[in-house]
């Protein structure tokens, strides 16, 4: 039987998205059955390939195997905590997939968990081999005694409305803070958008800028 939140998104996938969407590899690690059949079961009527893992050791064997383009982790996030063991996982993931540039969160972000994923990811970003930047927090998560600051910015005018697609689709947040929370992400790419004369913007604090010539 397919679980009712599943049945409910199929009234969703329109053909033509499925038709036209690229085909990508995703990996999903979780230990509960009834989330990753969920997931996988989405993703899979959306056109992607997908492949599930129950436990830590065995995703990080099927990174090697599938290869894929996206891993989705379960963490626990009550034992989610800055350490060596959390280090060395982000340590695996940055050797085996080496990338040219790290978005990681704001360290002063008021969410304990985003800053404790902001902490290890620049830890393991320690070698230097990659530039690494820290996006904004999304409005409203708190006030904090810090101000961030805005050095790299991305002009997102044409790609606004994906954004605010894919912000949507974070029914939580929707529910907890109403439309007005959308409102508050487009006015803070407004804002960004005018300090470099565009609509609208993205903008980033800069850990390392790292290029090679």
């Amino acid at each position: 039987m397919i679980p009712a939140p599943v049945e409910k998104a199929y009234r969703y996938i329109r053909k033509d998205e499925v038709k036209h969407m690229a085909k990508s590899r995703i990996l999903i690690v979780n230990d509960q059955p009834e989330v990753t059949n969920t997931f996988s079961t989405i993703l899979r009527a959306r056109g992607y390939f997908v492949s599930t893992a129950s436990r830590g050791e065995d995703g990080l064997e099927k990174v090697k195997t599938d290869r894929p383009d996206v891993v989705l982790l379960d963490v626990n996030p009550y034992k989610l905590m800055f350490n060596r063991e959390l280090v060395e996982i982000f340590d695996k993931i940055i050797k085996d997939f080496p990338p040219d540039i790290i978005y990681t969160s704001w360290i002063y972000d008021s969410h304990q968990d985003h800053i404790t994923v902001s902490k290890a990811t620049i830890a393991a970003a320690r070698k230097n081999a990659c530039s690494l930047y820290m996006y904004e927090q999304a409005l409203p998560s708190g006030l904090t005694p810090y101000a961030f600051r805005p050095q790299a910015f991305v002009d997102i005018s044409d790609t606004i409305e994906l954004k605010i697609k894919s912000v949507s689709a974070h029914q939580s947040q929707v529910q907890s803070f109403s439309e007005q929370w959308i409102q508050g992400i487009i006015a803070k790419a407004t804002y960004m958008g005018f300090q470099i004369n565009v609509n609208y913007a993205e903008a980033f604090e800069v850990v390392k800028e790292i290029k090679k010539i």
